[in-house]
């Protein structure tokens, strides 16, 4: 078992890859979701506080980067189990070793994918809320420019580096 700790949790890394939370103020297990567990023995699990962001690393073969709430923002695959992972500095790139190697991942490789998901997600919220004409009447030229803006969305959610689910 491998653990660390962010924002009065406990994260606890397992030999069959699971990634545990538990509430430090009053010891109850926190509610996350199971999704972004590794397959393999988890190795090594380091913290950013000033992101709220989480990394582990597994014999699977992957790094994987979680928010404060467990939700995976990025997971990356590499050629052979991952020994051990930190971040280098403030900004959130990450050093990880493997067999002889060290590696460095920048944080823009990671990072702009969950910022890209949320903007896209404020960009349709703001489409939705515009376009909801039960609630309030929309000028024609408003009405316009959203269809646009939310066309651009979804096309660049059809071509874009990521997928909504990831």
């Amino acid at each position: 078992i491998c653990m660390n700790y962010i924002n009065h949790s406990l994260i606890t890394g397992h030999v069959f890859g699971s990634i545990r939370l538990l509430n430090l103020v009053d010891g109850s297990p926190v509610a996350v979701p199971q999704a972004g567990d590794h397959s393999g023995k988890v190795l090594d699990i380091k913290v950013n506080a000033e992101l709220e962001h989480f990394l582990t690393c597994s014999n699977d073969g992957s790094i994987k980067v979680f928010d404060s709430e467990k939700r995976l923002e990025q997971a990356m695959a590499m050629e052979s189990p991952i020994s051990c992972v930190c971040y280098l500095n403030g900004k959130g790139d990450i050093l990880a070793g493997f067999g002889d190697r060290l590696i460095v991942i920048r944080a823009n490789l990671y990072i702009n994918h969950r910022r890209q998901r949320e903007e896209r997600s404020r960009l349709r919220d703001a489409y939705n809320y515009m376009t909801n004409e039960d609630e309030r009447a929309v000028p024609t030229e408003a009405l316009l420019k959203m269809k646009e803006l939310k066309a651009a969305v979804d096309q660049f959610s059809e071509h874009g580096d990521y997928d909504e689910d990831d």
